[in-house]
C-alpha cells in the first residue's frame, strides 16, 4: 500500500488517497472507521471522528473518479458490517456519511438493520444506533419502506418523534398515517412531560400538512383524537397561529360536544 513513509502534508496525502487502488483506498477506509488507524497518513485521530476525515477528503476533492469510488466504498462497507465484528462507530460514521452524500444505494442494508431492530438501546457518541439509522432514513425520505418499523416501535418514546415525522414525510399518503398516528403521539406526549420534542414534532407536522389542507380535513383530524387529546391539539393550532385563521364554520360542534365536561362548561362561559 505504501513504502512506509508517514505523509504529513495535505497535498501528499491527497495524491496518496485520490491515486491509491480502489481495494486500498476500501481497506484504508474501513481500517479508519473500524480502528481509528490512518496509517500512513499521519491524521491526529483526536481532531476529528474518522467520519469527517473521509468527507473531508471527499468535499475538498476534484476528482470525480475518486469520489466515485468513495461512495461506492461507504455503500459496500455498510452492506458489509456486522454487529458481532465491526464497531458501533463505524455504522454511526457510515450512515452519517450515507445521509450527508445522499447515497441512496446504501437504503436497503440500513432498512434491513431497522427493521432486525437489534441496534435499539445502543449509544454511540450518547446516541442511540437505531435512532440514527431512522433519522438517516427520514432525511433521505425512504419513509414509505418504513410503515411496518413506525408501527413496532411507535409506542416507545425514543423512538416516536423520529417515526412521526417519517410518517408525514410520505406526502398525502403520510398524512393520512399521520393523522392516524396523531393520537398516539399526544397520548406519548402527555405522559412523558418535558419532553419538548413531541411538542416540536406536532408543529412541524401542521406547518407542514398547511392551513389549507387543516380546514380540509380539520373535522377528520378531530374524530381521530380522544376527548382528552383535543384540548392539546387546539392549543398546539393556537401556538403556531392556525386557530386564529380558522373560520368559526370550520370548528366543528363536535369538538365541544367531545370535550372534557369541565372544558367544555368552561368555553361555554
Amino acid at each position: 500500500m505504501s513504502s512506509g513513509k508517514i505523509l504529513y502534508y495535505d497535498d501528499e496525502q491527497r495524491a496518496w488517497i485520490e491515486n491509491i487502488k480502489f481495494r486500498e483506498l476500501k481497506t484504508w477506509m474501513y481500517r479508519l472507521l473500524n480502528d481509528g488507524e490512518s496509517y500512513p497518513l499521519y491524521i491526529p485521530m483526536a481532531d476529528s471522528p474518522p467520519g469527517d476525515i473521509i468527507q473531508d477528503f471527499f468535499e475538498s476533492s476534484d476528482n470525480d473518479h475518486f469520489k466515485g469510488r468513495v461512495r461506492r466504498i461507504i455503500v459496500e462497507l455498510v452492506n458489509d458490517w456486522r454487529l458481532q465484528r465491526d464497531t458501533d462507530g463505524m455504522l454511526f460514521d457510515l450512515a452519517t456519511m450515507i445521509a450527508l452524500l445522499r447515497i441512496f444505494q446504501a437504503r436497503f442494508r440500513l432498512l434491513s438493520l431497522v427493521k432486525e431492530g437489534h441496534l435499539k438501546g445502543r449509544l454511540y457518541r450518547g446516541v442511540d444506533l437505531h435512532f440514527h439509522l431512522l433519522r438517516v432514513l427520514a432525511g433521505l425520505k425512504l419513509s414509505i419502506d418504513l410503515k411496518l418499523v413506525i408501527y413496532r416501535d411507535f409506542d416507545n418514546p425514543a423512538y416516536a418523534p423520529i417515526l412521526f415525522v417519517s410518517s408525514w414525510l410520505l406526502g398525502e399518503r403520510g398524512y393520512s398515517l399521520a393523522i392516524d398516528l396523531l393520537d398516539r403521539f399526544i397520548d406519548l406526549q402527555l405522559k412523558s412531560p418535558g419532553q419538548m420534542e413531541f411538542h416540536s414534532s406536532v408543529r412541524k407536522f401542521l406547518d407542514s400538512f398547511g392551513l389549507a389542507n387543516l380546514k380540509k380535513d380539520f373535522g377528520k383530524i378531530i374524530d381521530a383524537l380522544s376527548s382528552e387529546n383535543i384540548e392539546y391539539f387546539m392549543k398546539s393550532l393556537d401556538e403556531i397561529g392556525y386557530l386564529v385563521s380558522l373560520k368559526p364554520d370550520a370548528i366543528s360542534i363536535s369538538i365541544t360536544e367531545r370535550l372534557p365536561h369541565g372544558v367544555a362548561a368552561e368555553r361555554g362561559a
